[in-house]
């Protein structure tokens, strides 16, 4: 007589069980249930922060920041107090630092100037530093949005909108910008672009490209703002056309520099925002679980995820494995019972 197969094909016995995913069971990450607190990446950003950002940016980090660092550049440069606190020093120290590389007398003085002008720029667009700070800072800036919405769509729509709560309270939570933070961020930023103006080949290719257009574009509209080289009575006209020409390289450089340096330096700033924002919520975890080390608690979601595999495995194996399982769905009851009593409890089938 021949030997009857009761093994069951994989198909069939999963028709039995009832396991859940593991990816089903675990709770969602915390980091994905966070909304996003960038408004590129949100669904609703209203009226109110766009004016903020805009009223932020442009006219203080770009309009203020420009007149205030072309007017130290220019102060440095052409009254005896800057030339002997601020011009004078940065000249020599540029000349020491930049000899030994540059043999060209002539390389090495247009060098040096620009070098002096970046610098005195930088120094002078620290004064938007503290405006800066106050309207970044989270209540503040939720305090002017929400008075401009209030504006634009109503007290109530405001008070009652839940898309409104929700904007509000992505402010409220994201990354909090400090002074250590911005001015970290701001060096690194100004750093290739200090190399580029002071690197003679660099600093002729982006003068004939760049800088020499925007300095004329500057002399065109102050021109048709009624500014002249004239407009120096008090000095002599060759003198007069030097501080002209000057003060517009010196927003040729500010405005040129711009847009590279505005986008490394918001790209370094959120994210030493956001670095210090994890280190606060590990520091908040540490106190609340001080039994775990902060290496222990970087295991914790790995460990988790290894248990929780380790308990589905177990689990499908031991299901897949009950014989009440396997013989139930395949062979009658009173055939079993039968087979069971001739055998004394040996379940053999011949």
């Amino acid at each position: 007589m021949g030997t009857k197969d009761l093994s069951i094909d994989k198909k069939e016995e999963n028709l039995g069980l009832d396991i859940t995913p593991v990816s089903d069971v675990l709770a969602e990450p915390e980091s994905s249930l966070v909304a996003d607190s960038n408004p590129k990446n949100r669904a609703f950003v209203s009226r109110g922060e766009k004016i903020h950002k805009w009223g932020t940016y442009l006219s203080i980090d770009w309009i203020f920041n420009a007149a205030t660092g072309v007017g130290f550049a220019y102060w440095g440069k052409y009254t005896d107090l800057g030339k002997k606190i601020w011009s004078g020093p940065i000249t020599e120290g540029f000349t020491k630092i930049l000899k030994p590389f540059i043999k060209n007398p002539e390389y090495l003085k247009k060098s040096v100037g620009k070098g002096n002008m970046f610098m005195s720029i930088i120094a002078g667009g620290m004064f938007t530093i503290p405006p800066l700070m106050i309207l970044e800072n989270n209540k503040i800036r939720k305090s002017i949005i929400k008075y401009f919405d209030a504006i634009i769509y109503g007290k109530d729509r405001v008070e009652n909108d839940p898309k409104f709560q929700t904007a509000y309270d992505e402010i409220d939570h994201a990354p909090k910008k400090d002074f250590a933070g911005g001015m970290a961020s701001r060096f690194i930023a100004l750093a290739p672009l200090l190399a580029m103006v002071l690197i003679p080949a660099s600093r002729k290719i982006s003068d004939k490209f760049w800088f020499d257009h925007v300095s004329k574009a500057s002399e065109f509209t102050a021109n048709k703002m009624g500014f002249r080289e004239k407009s120096f009575k008090s000095i002599p006209l060759a003198e007069g056309k030097e501080r002209w020409k000057f003060i517009h390289d010196s927003v040729a450089m500010d405005f040129g520099l711009g847009v590279p340096y505005a986008i490394m330096h918001a790209f370094f700033y959120n994210m030493f925002a956001s670095k210090k924002e994890k280190e606060n919520e590990a520091n908040d975890i540490t106190e609340t679980a001080p039994g775990l080390a902060k290496s222990q608690l970087s295991s914790v979601p790995m460990e988790a995820a290894e248990n929780a595999k380790q308990w589905t495995d177990e689990t499908s194996f031991a299901e897949k494995h009950k014989p009440g399982t396997r013989l139930s769905d395949k062979v009658p009851d009173n055939f079993v019972d039968k087979v069971g009593n001739k055998s004394n409890g040996e379940l053999q089938i011949v």
